[in-house]
């Protein structure tokens, strides 16, 4: 077979490798499989992918052969290089001990092997053990997974780095006395160099039997004090009961300071939690699991075991709480995921629920949380309404704060209940969710948020109380809602029936396909064969959710383009003809028939609907011929949108060339400018600025750091009372934008003040002099790897507005920054200032410490005192 690789030598031999490379780290090692019968060129490429990790494991009579097959391939003296390409063997419980032995013989002649993976109680040859000792393999990693107490390790192995163990304390009591607890200590302090330790134990009885008093078993660690604790990194505990004998050894043995990930649950022990508080000083990892079988652990418990340091960066609760209080006390987070599950009361019946309570955070610990922790990322919270109007507020605070949140997570309540609904099941299906979705969204515009994932109810749980038999998750791309998505997923988990994925409504699809667990594949095509077949999704009215034909969307338009309601959430596009008549959209619920909840639309505020419309045709590659003997390839013709209106005219404003020609001392009027070099048109305005305006400056042209961006923390979110707007401005702080991402306004601006403009009298030999000028932005928004400004879908600058400092030495300089920046970048300069530039002066910290003179001759003429420094503006 010839070979593909060499008759392609356009294309060099690390190339070929890092695709297979890619290959095998995205899962398809089938296609690798598929790859290696191409060509013997492929086949060598494709080895080290395809043997770069093995499974070794046999339960049944074809599992055997093939292992077999597998064991005779690698153990081969002409396979040298096979075996020099293994990275990582996984062995698991093998039903024949011969093939168990050779497989660890194997793994001893493997010579890079790097990482063993033991999962399941597996006897292990003590020859392998005596081999890794007397070799002295420091670099490879061992870890024993899914132990069970039942087989210790016979001697000490510094090479295990993870332990994970999950012990029965009621599996063979009736025969002998249960000491599974017992080896598990033993195989832990024979890891001197464990990094990860996980234990689960169940089988505790609360009232126990006389099997269990003739036959006691062991449920803690037998200490006596000489132990050495391993530096565990990650330590996770559920149902291990910690004795008062037993903690005074971990107190005073175990590594506190190296512990950075902390696991407790599902079954929790609250003295055992509370033993912990003031000993995990560096946690960066948190998580607690409750379960309602289980007493949970109090929230003034929790509130003082997360004050008791500030290191976290990921924290999750289930089925506890903790206030926004404690949270703040953690600047660094940037995950949490807080949940607590409903139940039932007893006695209830579903059509007679209503409102089930749990606790959940306000809008104003929301704005707290924002202003304390600037870099959340990720954030999973439950929303409840507090009175009519308590979830919006919730709502538009999650829109309008947390700038670098990237992904949401939103648990509605389960109180939404129809009344009428026979199985008293609540419903979260597409349309509801859409609603939601796209008000929230209209919000958020145009800060990015890449996920938002609603769910109702809980999966069901092992012992659990009885619960909705029901639960329905949503997660869609948010500006997939702004018919913007190009091959993003709507996925919907429905724990109880079956498992729902819905492909993107990209211009490419032609139907919306559902498949379930049961490979059953359902096709919205054929039921409802009108749907066009190209869809997108919309926003652009209030009314129901149809298919539109033409007119009607074109009223539509016009009547939404004339409303200031959500102007953010109009997508334009071009209008088609070929759309099919208007039509219902009916419920996508394929597992039994459904009907929609009522009350879900009026909790959370005004809908917004979607409407499935046309779109316009994806510019995708098509084959022509021109009647000549090639073919050449060019794009289908394309309905493009229409163009977004001009800029005003040249003829409306003054046309500039130069800093010179902007700032003339004889113009006092506001004006609108035409600057020639960068065709834009500039708003400048004249007015001297007042002393509140450098009272508001003060504190960014004091701290900031020049061509830094900074934004201002809103008055409202410090919750300082007593001090209105009308009266004094309120204290505000400075937040350094890591990732400011700073676009063009649409409209610049430049406060063209007695600092920019030249004078008649202005003196000749100047001393040093500093000019800080004040530069405005807004934040732009991320779409496919670049930054967008808000001009370019014809939206308003309704973005976060941040700020920075320029220096310049003199008049020229500071004013031709700002003519540059108004037209190049688009950034407006709202305040300019000048003092002098001593070599030594004293540290002026307080706006009293300034004293204001009327022109710059004066600031020339008087000297500086260490009371007083002068400033002109």
């Amino acid at each position: 077979m010839p070979s593909l690789v060499r008759n392609h030598p356009g294309l060099p031999l690390d190339v070929w490798y890092l695709v297979f490379h890619w290959l095998g780290r995205a899962q398809c090692r089938r296609d690798l499989y598929s790859l290696c019968l191409a060509c013997k060129d492929f086949q060598y490429l494709a080895t080290p992918t395809l043997y770069h990790s093995i499974s070794l494991q046999a339960l049944h009579e074809d599992g055997l052969r093939r292992l077999g097959n597998l064991l005779d391939l690698l153990a081969q003296e002409g396979n040298d290089r096979l075996r020099a390409v293994i990275r990582e063997v996984i062995i698991c419980p093998i039903a024949v001990r011969d093939f168990l032995e050779t497989a660890f013989n194997l793994v001893c002649a493997i010579p890079s092997l790097q990482r063993v993976i033991i999962k399941g109680p597996v006897d292990i040859p003590r020859g392998f053990l005596e081999h890794l000792r007397s070799n002295g393999k420091q670099k490879l990693d061992v870890h024993l997974l899914d132990q069970d107490g039942t087989r210790p390790l016979p001697t000490t192995l510094p090479q295990v780095s993870s332990l994970h163990a999950e012990v029965d304390q009621g599996a063979g009591i009736n025969q002998s006395r249960n000491a599974r607890i017992l080896n598990l200590q033993n195989t832990f302090f024979a890891c001197p160099k464990l990094r990860s330790f996980s234990l689960a134990v169940y089988g505790i009885k609360d009232d126990p039997t006389l099997r269990d008093l003739m036959f006691p078993s062991v449920s803690n660690f037998q200490l006596t004090g000489e132990e050495v604790f391993p530096a565990v990194q990650e330590l996770s505990l559920s149902g291990y009961q910690m004795s008062a004998l037993e903690w005074p050894h971990w107190r005073d043995g175990f590594a506190w300071s190296e512990l950075s990930s902390l696991a407790l649950g599902p079954d929790l022990d609250v003295c055992t939690f509370h033993r912990l508080i003031g000993h995990t000083r560096s946690l960066r990892h948190l998580t607690l699991l409750g379960d309602t079988d289980h007493d949970s652990i109090p929230q003034e418990t929790v509130n003082r075991f997360l004050l008791s340091f500030n290191t976290l960066t990921h924290l999750t609760l289930e089925d506890h709480f903790c206030s926004a209080h404690a949270l703040s006390n953690h600047p660094n987070l940037t995950s949490v995921s807080i949940h607590d599950s409903q139940d039932f009361l007893a006695g209830t019946t579903h059509a007679s629920l209503g409102w089930i309570h749990r606790t959940a955070f306000t809008a104003g610990d929301l704005s707290m949380l924002d202003l304390r922790c600037p870099n959340l990322e990720d954030l999973g919270i439950d929303i409840m309404p507090e009175d009519s109007h308590g979830t919006s507020k919730v709502l538009t605070t999650l829109a309008s704060k947390f700038v670098s949140l990237r992904s949401l997570s939103l648990h509605l309540p389960l109180g939404i209940v129809h009344r009428d609904y026979s199985s008293g099941i609540p419903q979260l299906n597409r349309t509801s969710a859409y609603n939601l979705g796209g008000h929230f969204c209209a919000m958020r515009y145009p800060r990015s948020l890449r996920k938002l994932r609603l769910q109702i109810g809980d999966p069901f749980r092992q012992g659990r109380s009885p619960r909705l038999p029901h639960v329905d998750t949503i997660e869609l791309q948010p500006y997939w809602l702004k018919a913007e998505a190009k091959g993003e997923a709507l996925e919907a988990e429905h724990w109880e029936s079956f498992s729902v994925s819905c492909s993107s409504f990209s211009s490419s699809s032609s139907s919306i396909v559902f498949k379930s667990s049961s490979n059953v594949v359902f096709n919205l095509q054929r039921i409802m064969p009108e749907l066009p077949t190209e869809e997108s999704f919309e926003i652009i009215s209030r009314a129901s959710t149809t298919l539109m034909d033409p007119d009607t969307r074109k009223d539509a338009h016009q009547a939404y383009a004339a409303s200031d309601t959500y102007p953010d959430a109009t997508c334009h596009r071009a209008d088609r003809t070929d759309l099919a008549q208007s039509t219902t959209l009916p419920e996508n619920n394929l597992a039994r028939p459904a009907s929609p909840v009522p009350g879900l639309e009026n909790t959370f505020g005004a809908p917004v609907d979607i409407v499935i419309g046309d779109t316009r045709r994806g510019r995708l590659p098509v084959r022509r011929r021109y009647g000549g003997r090639h073919a050449t390839i060019s794009p289908d013709s394309s309905n493009y949108s229409t163009s977004p209106d001009r800029r005003p005219r040249r003829g409306e404003g003054a046309s500039v060339a130069s800093h010179h020609e902007l700032f003339s001392s004889t113009e006092t009027n506001d004006r609108v400018v035409y600057i020639q070099p960068f065709r834009r048109n500039v708003y400048i305005t004249s007015h001297s600025p007042a002393p509140v305006d450098f009272r508001h400056w003060f504190h960014l042209l004091t701290t900031a750091v020049p061509d830094s961006w900074y934004s201002f923390v809103p008055a409202d979110a410090l919750q300082i009372p007593g001090q209105g707007a009308l009266h004094r401005p309120p204290p505000y702080a400075l937040k350094l934008q890591w990732e400011p991402r700073p676009v063009a306004f649409k409209f610049p601006s430049i406060a063209a003040s007695s600092a920019l403009k030249p004078t008649a009298d202005e003196p000749t030999d100047l001393p040093p002099l500093v000019y800080l000028s004040v530069q405005q932005s807004v934040t732009g928004r991320r779409n496919d790897g670049r930054y967008y400004s808000p001009d370019r879908r014809n939206q308003p600058d309704a973005s976060q507005s941040i700020y920075r400092v320029v220096r310049a030495g003199s008049r020229d300089h500071a004013a031709a920054q700002a003519l540059y920046h108004a037209g190049m970048t688009r950034w407006s300069t709202v305040f300019t200032c000048v003092v002098k530039d001593t070599d030594v002066q004293p540290r002026y910290n307080q706006i009293n410490a300034y004293e204001r003179v009327q022109s710059l001759q004066q600031l020339v003429d008087t000297e500086d005192t260490p009371e007083k420094m002068l400033v002109f503006y």
